[in-house]
């Protein structure tokens, strides 16, 4: 079952990377395919969360967060993220991603 975001709302999609040595750094991936940061609608904190700020349509996809070093990279399970226009918002809670809707 799919994470319901809410059309015009903002939604935040944690990722508890692994600790490492050096501390990795974090990205996100849309579909496979790497965020860009020059996006302004969508964010990487510095803990690493995912801030998406007035939700679309289009932003239904699959989230995966990457957490990468010298020594490797590690890739979460995915974040499938649906979008509604309904009032209503149902929340999944997958192993290593937390999310809330503001």
């Amino acid at each position: 079952m799919p994470t319901i975001g809410i059309v015009g709302k903002s939604i935040e999609i944690r990722c508890l990377a692994p600790e490492g040595d050096p501390k990795p750094s974090i990205y996100w991936l849309k579909n496979g395919i790497l965020i860009e940061k020059s996006n302004k609608r969508v964010l990487i904190s510095h803990e690493g969360s995912l801030l998406i700020n007035e939700v679309r349509q289009s932003d239904s996809a699959n989230y995966t967060c990457v957490a990468e070093n010298i020594a490797g990279k590690r890739f979460s399970e995915s974040a499938n993220l649906a979008i509604s226009g309904k009032c209503n918002i149902f929340l999944e809670i997958k192993f290593r991603f937390y999310f809330q809707v503001n």
